[in-house]
């Protein structure tokens, strides 16, 4: 009982707000306003909720605090107390400011689903609040500012959301002889307050396809995809989740297939978890089967049971997503069901994994890129990997355990799903415009916040880690070029749904009051993430072990809508080129401009360290202002000359005030191996990998990337590492997405080896108890060193398949000779 009072007081300290002493001052309106909303934003409702009650304590008429506190109580499900919150702000209430928000209208209106003319009042009512600061705006600016943008966004929605009202079978409205004009008349209002809206559009569509004119319904919607179409993922004028899935209910109505793929695909692109894109695309690919069937057998150059057997994969997939989310929409998963009887009763049966995933054939295949990273984190010496993440507990997924904990890395703090299987991949060839499109099925949800607290309760309860010096003894290194990294002896079980006991303890460091030295997290699922780290580094500054732990943040090879948010709070940032040139196009050519760029953003003590595929990679301290650049690493070879064994590397000691920067060459050879031996010995020291999702890596002998759904051009372009010198640009290549996950696990041990025998390396470091050190740090952390050993390491996993042996690989070279 006692543990568990423990770990419930741990999880309370990670998500609750501050506790404020009573000699304190207490904080100001604005500032927990401020506070409430940023929860909102990261969807942590009911620590918004708590925020808001407290500012509605101070001030219980404060409008702004009685919205947020409607949105708090929708969120969570009491949605009575919402429209209480919401009416409170509307007259005749008395504490009705003199200015009810627009905002309230139109939350009333969308939970008056009972009352369709009341709705409709109160749509209007929105509507002709935001028509009066429309004008406002456009009187105060010639600009199309966005706040303008806004409003005119929530004008149309506004109309929109009356003529679906007026449209809706389920009401009487539909029937009334004026319907169809009044529909006319606001999708013509729409259209005249901001003419082209892709929303106002499809529902002219809609409108269309009820009085029977396909033509026009198709013309209407190719007009408002064609707004928005090639816009990147990540701009915010792309229309939400919700408007993107209406236009492929109508294309797949209007039998415009194509079309109704390629959006699919772009929602999956932000979020692979989304049930009624699943569903939709199962869908799409069922009725182009059927075309398929009575047009001869095939639909562009598929035939229907490849067509059908595509559609029995995603709609597998749907219906352990709905299980998995607990969704609401039972009608939808009863259509699948339906669905997957009829593709059952021709013998279509879902694609068995070995022919649907797209790549080799070693085993190493099945591991995510964030298993990757731990598969060469644990080859070294004295190093536990944990990995905290979604895995499927079908016959596969326990295949994926196994091969995981053969590999030394710790898994009883993964979550199983019992009946979920793994990742996955097709890839679908175009020979019309000779592109691939590669599909990525991942069954598997994401671990949440709540999920990450649960799994992690048991380490970070204070009795099961060290405030002092620990009973276990660190076990001490021994690096030579003929010896071999031993591997981990832990032989974990098979977890259930939660953190299991470890069949062997994890060993503490005795000189850090740290659970972890390092926890690495994936930067997929944005506000997941951002909650876990804040989270985290809250209870760590509690305990007084942040200082001791490195937090480290993969932003991606694409940027995520949002991923910018995780860059204040993380010690190490890993960037690729490929994001770089998403930024800007300016950012091509060298990583300097690229790192600087977010020195105003990131903390003032944090490492930027960027991959940048052939080229190599580089580093900016920004605590030393040191800028270190390594090209591709090139093996040694004959005949005559030889190739150095590694390629040359700048070291810029760049400022940030314009003054000229010092240029001199760093070669192989010199001490650091040494410098990192006479150090005493190693401490045993654990990794804690956290992600957000759990994808295959997609690419072994092939060139495509780890996104859930891109085309060949969009990929790796840049993610090479350089090849041997004398064969083809090409020759020798066979993983190039590995290379960029084997330099990251590069980055990470060779960082982490620092802290030995010593307080852990961190940015965050101030030099206390170490007299051996600089003024400002500047050689303690030798980062083109390590820089040099992660590219190497990156030039290795770039041409072979598998990751085993790429620690002996990086020792017999004498990386680690004494």
């Amino acid at each position: 009982m006692g543990r568990t009072r423990t770990q419930k007081k741990a999880q309370t300290k990670v998500t609750d707000p501050p506790v404020q002493h009573a000699a304190a001052k207490a904080p100001s309106i604005p500032s927990l306003l401020e506070k409430a909303q940023s929860f909102i934003v990261q969807c942590d409702y009911e620590l918004a909720l708590r925020f808001t009650r407290r500012i509605l304590e101070q001030d219980p008429k404060n409008a702004e605090a009685r919205e947020m506190l409607g949105v708090c109580l929708l969120e969570t499900g009491e949605v009575e107390a919402a429209k209480e919150a919401f009416l409170s702000l509307l007259p005749p209430n008395p504490d009705a400011p003199a200015s009810p928000p627009a905002s309230a209208y139109l939350y009333l209106a969308q939970l008056s689903d009972d009352d369709p003319k009341l709705a409709l009042q109160h749509f209007q009512a929105a509507v002709n609040i935001l028509l009066v600061q429309l004008k406002g705006k456009e009187r105060a600016t010639d600009d199309n500012s966005s706040d303008e943008v806004a409003a005119k966004n929530n004008i149309v929605r506004a109309l929109v959301g009356q003529v679906e009202i007026w449209m809706d079978p389920l009401y009487d409205l539909c029937f009334e002889p004026e319907a169809e004009k009044t529909c006319e008349d606001l999708l013509a209002n729409a259209l005249q307050v901001d003419p082209g809206n892709p929303e106002a559009l499809q529902s002219l569509a809609s409108v269309r396809m009820s009085q029977q004119r396909p033509d026009d319904a198709k013309q209407c919607l190719e007009h408002a995809w064609s707004r928005w179409k090639d816009l990147d993922l990540d701009d915010p004028k792309l229309p939400p989740i919700p408007s993107r899935l209406v236009l492929v209910k109508l294309f797949i109505e209007l039998a415009m297939y194509t079309p109704a793929l390629l959006v699919l695909h772009g929602i999956m692109s932000s979020d692979d978890q989304e049930v009624e894109a699943w569903y939709l695309e199962g869908w799409c690919f069922y009725l182009m089967a059927e075309q398929a069937q009575e047009s001869g057998g095939t639909l562009d150059e598929l035939t229907w049971q490849e067509l059908a057997k595509d559609s029995r994969d995603c709609l597998e997939t749907c219906q352990v997503l709905h299980r998995n989310q607990e969704h609401i929409d039972k009608p939808l998963l009863g259509h699948v069901k339906e669905l997957i009887a009829k593709l059952n009763s021709l013998g279509i049966s879902a694609s068995p994994l070995e022919d649907a995933k797209d790549g080799g054939d070693d085993d190493d295949d099945w591991e995510s890129d964030d298993g990757s990273v731990l598969s060469v984190l644990a080859q070294f010496p004295v190093v536990e990997s944990v990995l905290v993440a979604s895995l499927g507990g079908n016959e596969e997924g326990r295949m994926i355990l196994r091969d995981l904990e053969n590999e030394g890395i710790m898994t009883q703090y993964c979550k199983i799903w019992r009946d979920a299987g793994v990742p996955s991949a097709w890839v679908l060839n175009s020979a019309e415009d000779n592109t691939r499109m590669i599909v990525n099925h991942n069954p598997l949800p994401d671990i949440t916040h709540e999920d990450f607290i649960s799994l992690l309760g048991p380490l970070l309860a204070p009795e099961n880690y060290p405030q002092t010096t620990p009973t276990i003894s660190p076990t001490i290194p021994t690096y030579g070029s003929s010896s071999n990294p031993p591997t981990s002896s832990s032989t974990p079980r098979p977890s259930q749904s939660g953190p299991r006991p470890p069949a062997n303890p994890i060993l503490y460091n005795p000189n850090s009051p740290a659970p972890f030295d390092w926890i690495h997290f994936q930067g997929r699922s944005v506000k997941t993430t951002l909650s876990n780290i804040t989270g985290l580094d809250g209870l760590a500054r509690e305990r007084k072990w942040r200082s001791h732990c490195v937090f480290s943040v993969d932003v991606g090879r694409k940027g995520r809508q949002g991923v910018e948010a995780l860059i204040p709070h993380a010690d190490i940032l890993f960037f690729s080129k490929q994001y770089a040139q998403q930024n800007s196009p300016q950012y091509e050519t060298t990583p300097r401009a690229f790192l600087l760029s977010l020195a105003a953003i990131a903390p003032p003590h944090a490492l930027l360290v960027a991959y940048w595929g052939k080229e190599g990679g580089a580093v900016l301290s920004l605590p030393t202002k040191e800028y270190f650049q390594s090209s591709g690493w090139v093996e040694d070879r004959p005949p005559p000359p030889p190739q150095p064994r590694n390629a040359d590397e700048t070291h810029l000691n760049a400022t940030f005030n314009g003054m000229p920067t010092e240029i001199q060459s760093v070669r192989s050879g010199t001490n650091w191996s040494h410098y990192m031996s006479d150090m005493g010995h190693g401490s045993e020291r654990s990794h804690l990998y956290q992600q957000a999702r759990s994808h295959t890596r997609q690419g072994q002998g092939t060139n495509e990337s780890t996104q859930y759904t891109t085309t060949e051009d969009d990929d790796n372009d840049s993610q090479a590492t350089e090849t041997p010198g004398g064969r083809d640009a090409d020759d020798g290549v066979v993983d190039e997405v590995g290379a960029q996950d084997a330099f990251i696990a590069g980055m990470i041990y060779a960082l982490s080896r620092r802290l030995c025998p010593g307080l852990p390396y961190t940015p965050a470091w101030t030099g206390e108890d170490d007299s051996s050190s600089s003024d400002d740090g500047r050689g303690r952390w030798r980062l083109d060193e390590c820089l040099r050993f992660a590219t190497e390491l990156s030039g290795r996993k770039a041409r072979r398949a598998a990751w085993a042996g790429l620690a002996d690989e990086v020792t017999l070279a004498g990386w680690f000779d004494s």
